[in-house]
């Protein structure tokens, strides 16, 4: 399991960028504040970053997630605690935790690999989270003045940022390789999750709080 993310300090070059306004898709819970996590579950979102084939579908309890189409990512839903094995016998044991997020991900030949969220705890400020899953390390640069805001995330591991609600072009690069470039209209209170894959970058916005 990829270890929780670290809350990085706010590079302030950042509250510079901005004009126009691009879309962003938003996937998960959209909105300001996000329901409260129930006392007796953790909150389940999968992430498929195929280019091409469906997520495996999955059965967490009497939870079923459906296969996602490619490049997709889905809601965050509730799963009690307990022992799941995730792709059947001989598959990944995960373990989810009371009042935590979690993202289930699916990359290369339909491995899955679980991802504990870090909650975004500030709701006047929006939330930039880098999940590497390539084999090089990657990068998150605001494109005006060349900001690094993410800088050498390993492979299979994450890291976080909060910074201001702006609008800013954003591009990820693997190895100095620019693998997206996107303008983002940052809203008050979201996260922001780029999954770098072996095939592509995905990218998805939910709400990720426990208040």
């Amino acid at each position: 399991m990829m270890p929780p993310m670290n809350n990085l300090a706010f590079r302030g070059a950042l509250t510079l960028a901005g004009a126009a306004l691009c879309a962003l898709p938003v996937f998960g819970q959209d909105g300001l504040y996000a329901p409260s996590v129930p006392d007796d579950a953790a909150l389940v979102r999968v992430v498929n970053l195929h280019s091409r084939d469906e997520s495996p579908r999955l059965d967490l309890g009497r939870e079923r997630f459906a296969a996602l189409p490619a490049g997709e990512v889905g809601a965050y839903r509730p799963v009690p605690p307990g022992i799941y094995i995730l792709g059947g016998a001989g598959g990944v044991e995960f373990t989810p935790e009371s009042g935590q997020f979690y993202s289930i991900v699916a990359d290369r030949d339909k491995e899955l690999r679980v991802v504990t969220d870090e909650v975004h705890a500030d709701p006047a400020r929006a939330q930039l989270v880098l999940y590497n899953f390539s084999d090089s390390s990657a990068d998150l640069t605001a494109v005006l003045g060349e900001t690094m805001v993410l800088e050498g995330v390993e492979p299979y591991r994450s890291e976080a940022i909060t910074v201001n609600a702006i609008t800013v072009e954003l591009s990820v690069r693997v190895a100095g390789d620019e693998r997206l470039r996107r303008e983002f209209d940052l809203q008050r209170g979201e996260s922001y999750g780029f999954f770098v894959g072996s095939e592509q970058v995905v990218v998805a916005a939910a709400t990720v709080s426990s208040e």
